[in-house]
């Protein structure tokens, strides 16, 4: 008995389905694929991370090989580009300055207890224990007058500033890019992080340090685009590494709450600009 064929739907050729599907998709991968490259660094990582690898699944594209260097990015040899660094200008409201490491960590520890960073800075011989950072002097004088009218606190003002700095990186336009685009979101970070320690209650500090580090983990990631895990002792790498401390600095201060929660806020945003002023010296 012979078994009757069902019917195919409408306009469905035999053999050409399957096939028929895939082109449907690939062309709107391709198109997907050209739209995120277009749209920048984001758009760039979902093609590279979302798109392509669907489309090599497919067979419409050849998956590249991972470079042998274990996660160290291909980069031209011999070939070096020119990377602009904004310099930064920033005000210490500090609470002491001592020539013994054991002083200065004592006096840390009274800061922390009342919400301050306790940050050390060495300055040379000097270590100097930093209550919070500013972007302007005469917010850190307004808030010494305070401190020393409202709680009879003694603090003193220290001023910290890079110039614009240049500097050579192996690569060519495309880490160029990725370094703007890193120290770009450094820079934002900053900001974010400048108004979280200035919130008016712990809610919007706390958002405002989730803020904060979604733009430190976009540089990291821009660093990650151009120079896979960067070298370290080059530029990207020694930026790599300060991106990487400021955000576990962060993290942990995500997990804590009240006064140790903002100690470990201003902290975080004293070595944002602190550790940024030390890469730029290293260079």
């Amino acid at each position: 008995m012979k078994r009757k064929k069902r019917p195919m739907g409408r306009g469905y050729v035999r053999g050409t389905g399957l096939k028929s599907a895939r082109s449907a998709l690939a062309t709107l991968l391709l198109a997907a694929l050209l739209f995120f490259t277009a749209a920048g660094f984001t758009g760039s990582f979902l093609a590279k991370n979302v798109v392509v690898p669907v489309m090599g699944f497919l067979g419409v594209y050849e998956m590249p090989s991972p470079s042998p260097g274990g996660g160290a990015a291909a980069l031209p040899e011999g070939e070096t580009v020119a990377v602009t660094l904004p310099g930064y200008s920033v005000h210490y409201l500090q609470t002491g300055a001592y020539g013994v490491e054991a002083n200065a960590a004592e006096a840390a520890g009274r800061v922390v207890k009342v919400g301050g960073a306790g940050y050390t800075l060495k300055d040379g011989s000097t270590i100097r224990v930093i209550l919070q950072a500013y972007t302007d002097e005469e917010s850190a004088k307004s808030v010494q007058a305070r401190l020393r009218e409202e709680q009879e606190m003694d603090s003193s003002v220290f001023s910290e500033s890079k110039p614009e700095t240049t500097v050579n990186v192996q690569g060519e336009e495309p880490q160029k890019e990725a370094m703007d685009a890193a120290v770009s979101a450094i820079l934002e970070g900053q900001a974010l992080l400048n108004q979280a320690v200035l919130a008016d209650d712990e809610d919007a500090a706390r958002e405002g340090l989730a803020q904060g580090m979604e733009k430190l983990v976009a540089a990291r990631q821009a660093l990650e685009e151009g120079f896979g895990t960067p070298e370290d002792g080059t530029p990207p790498g020694k930026l790599y590494t300060y991106l990487n401390d400021c955000i576990l600095q962060c993290q942990g201060a995500d997990k804590e709450s009240g006064t140790v929660f903002l100690s470990k806020l201003r902290y975080a945003q004293v070595m944002l600009y602190h550790g940024y002023g030390t890469f730029l010296s290293s260079l």
